[in-house]
């Protein structure tokens, strides 16, 4: 009798949000790479989720096994393309400063209170 693992352990860093009408607006292949990248990073075992608000802040909700908390943000004048372009080339590589910072949640408490402002 052979038996076979079906559940395959995937580490990775998951990407969600992106579909929300804020995001509209990049080109489909900005997008795309941003999920290809972030999947491709197997040191993240975490999900990112961009969560707009209403004056055009964006937060980063990080969510693994701990529960999910705002962990960062991006002020409004960043536009939805250059939030994609910024996360891919800034957030993603684990060697990059904001990377780590995501990582370790150093601009936590204050992305929270900005959160409870802005939302």
């Amino acid at each position: 009798m052979k038996i076979v693992n079906n559940q395959q352990v995937t580490f990775g860093m998951k990407i969600k949000g992106l579909d929300k009408n804020y995001f509209q607006s990049i080109p489909k292949h900005l997008s795309s790479n941003l999920v290809e990248k972030a999947e491709k990073n197997t040191n993240a075992d975490f999900t990112i989720e961009f969560v707009p608000t209403s004056d055009n802040w964006v937060f980063l909700k990080k969510i693994d096994a701990k529960g999910e908390r705002i962990v960062d943000y991006f002020p409004n004048q960043y536009s939805p393309a250059d939030i994609v372009r910024t996360f891919t080339k800034a957030y993603i590589p684990d060697y990059r400063v904001m990377a780590k910072n995501l990582r370790n949640e150093y601009y936590a408490s204050e992305a929270q209170r900005l959160y409870g402002i802005h939302s």
